[in-house]
């Protein structure tokens, strides 16, 4: 997870941004395919400056009053997770993993 939505910052216009680790992007295509999802493939900037990377787009529906939000899933190679964690600023990282994410849903559903 990335983005305003991992930095806590999010609006209800803002999108998801999620960065996917894995070899083979076209299983994860064939997937939203099967599961009828209607996703656009576009490119990106690659989030360490090398050659853009694709990303697939679609609507997902949530509880904001639209009913619908945009997600973004943009696919990099399993090699580059190694330094997908790396902060750009002195704070919290750019994006967090599954472990990081799940900490965080926990953190803001324990009472203060």
């Amino acid at each position: 997870l990335c983005g305003a939505v991992w930095r806590g910052t999010a609006t209800q216009h803002s999108d998801i941004h999620l960065q996917l680790f894995a070899d083979d992007s076209k299983a994860l295509e064939i997937e939203l395919a099967n599961r009828g999802v209607d996703y656009r493939v576009g490119t990106v900037a690659h989030f360490a400056g090398r050659a853009p990377v694709e990303v697939l787009s679609f609507t997902v529906p949530c509880a904001l009053p639209a009913g619908m939000a945009m997600a973004h899933l943009t696919l990099y190679g399993e090699l580059d997770e190694r330094g997908a964690l790396k902060s750009t600023t002195n704070q919290m990282p750019d994006r967090g993993n599954l472990a990081a994410v799940a900490q965080l849903v926990e953190s803001e559903q324990t009472p203060a």
